[in-house]
């Protein structure tokens, strides 16, 4: 049975065969309530009559359902998904718990809250029933399960939620005087499964990783988990959280969208309450531009950019540029005119020709070895030029004074 309740509430009949009760406020549902803003938190907390002494706030994520639950399954399923998913968490709880898990007041589900990817919130089990949360640490704790799977390479809590989370703890906070500690609100993972209280995430000791390696974008270290608890003591100080602004990164990367079923929405900026663009169907080839610290990624989409999360892009690799083949211009071979004044296979015989070079005033003389027809020869050369008028004006220089000069052209 659907129905609203509020202070002013009234019943109508629709075609007689069944009931709603209205309200100007709250929605409920077999009684459930949905919670949609912090007015809303405050306003039904201040009508509970608690008689259970409440000291500790329990945190869990409720890793499965995960967010690809709530959009394909929830939303699709469910007429109203925050009460159908809440009912489906209750009738769990009969089946695995039976009658002991029973609050007194027809329900069987774990926890007292569950905080939805769209920000709302449904009330859970009573608030005068122990949680069935965290073995050990259950007496006097209000269980909130947080919906999603916030392990590294999953689910990044989005805005709404986080918002939610915040203000859903601290006005828990403020109506039961908790005081914003780690002695007070506590993690799953920070128990054995035996109830042995850790003081931190231990891999190889933690029940689970609940609320998640990557809870608040951070992970439940010590240092981790005090970040989410400062946002809520901000909450309850009445100051507004800082909310860190996700870090681009810019890369040249390529990927191919992997989606089991249906396409990938393309937003327009790194959440996914963001404005969609369009989508990309499975196996899409990708360009990224930038990684976001997030968990997003940001594209090439048509004619500009768009963002997708990056647990949806499989085979993520650099884009390699190839430099285009420049061929080096030839070198031009310059030519020069050798004038020699002989060839001499054995090599004194062209020392003692340089010589008698030199001793004419030919000082330059220099010996120069070839090969011609695969054997050694010692060439003496006077002089080498660019110009061939130069060289054999020298030819004619030499012949006067009784050398027998020939000019033999060298290129380098």
């Amino acid at each position: 049975m659907y129905g609203l309740c509020s202070k002013k509430s009234y019943i109508i009949y629709v075609k007689y065969k069944f009931k709603i009760e209205r309200n100007d406020i709250m929605k409920t549902q077999n009684g459930f309530t949905l919670l949609e803003s912090a007015k809303d938190v405050r306003d039904w907390l201040a009508k509970q009559k608690v008689t259970r002494t409440i000291t500790r706030l329990q945190v869990h994520h409720m890793d499965a359902p995960s967010y690809s639950t709530w959009e394909k399954t929830d939303k699709k399923v469910f007429a109203e998904p925050h009460f159908g998913r809440t009912q489906s968490l209750n009738d769990y709880g009969k089946r695995t718990w039976g009658s002991g898990a029973s609050d007194g007041h027809g329900h069987y589900i774990a926890q007292h809250f569950n905080v939805f990817p769209d920000g709302k919130i449904t009330t859970g089990r009573n608030l005068n029933s122990t949680p069935i949360g965290i073995r050990g640490w259950n007496t006097n704790a209000i269980c909130v399960e947080i919906y999603g799977k916030f392990d590294k390479g999953h689910d990044v809590m989005n805005a709404k939620q986080k918002e939610a989370v915040i203000y859903l703890y601290g006005e828990l906070c403020k109506r039961f005087d908790i005081p914003v500690n780690t002695s007070h609100i506590r993690p799953h993972c920070w128990f054995t499964a035996g109830g042995t209280y850790l003081g931190k995430y231990n891999s190889s000791r933690s029940a689970k990783t609940c609320p998640g390696t990557n809870f608040w974008g951070v992970g439940c270290s010590t240092s981790g988990f005090n970040k989410f608890l400062a946002d809520v003591k901000a909450y309850v100080n009445g100051k507004a959280p800082v909310e860190e602004k996700p870090k681009e990164t810019k890369v040249n990367k390529e990927g191919k969208v992997n989606v089991s079923s249906g396409t990938l929405n393309v937003r327009k900026s790194y959440n996914a309450d963001s404005t969609k663009l369009g989508e990309l169907k499975d196996n899409a080839k990708v360009k990224i531009v930038a990684t976001v610290s997030n968990g997003w990624l940001r594209i090439k989409y048509k004619d500009g950019y768009g963002y997708v999360n990056s647990k949806y892009i499989d085979g993520i690799k650099d884009i390699v540029v190839e430099e285009p083949k420049v061929e080096k211009p030839k070198e031009e071979m310059t030519t020069y005119y050798r004038v020699a004044i002989g060839s001499y296979e054995v090599r004194d015989n062209a020392v003692d020709e340089q010589e008698k070079a030199i001793s004419k005033g030919y000082k330059d003389t220099f010996l120069v070895a070839d090969t011609v027809n695969g054997e050694q020869l010692f060439r003496v050369v006077v002089d080498s030029f660019k110009s061939k008028d130069d060289a054999d004006k020298l030819v004619a220089e030499l012949k006067k004074k009784g050398f027998d000069p020939f000019i033999s052209i060298y290129k380098k």
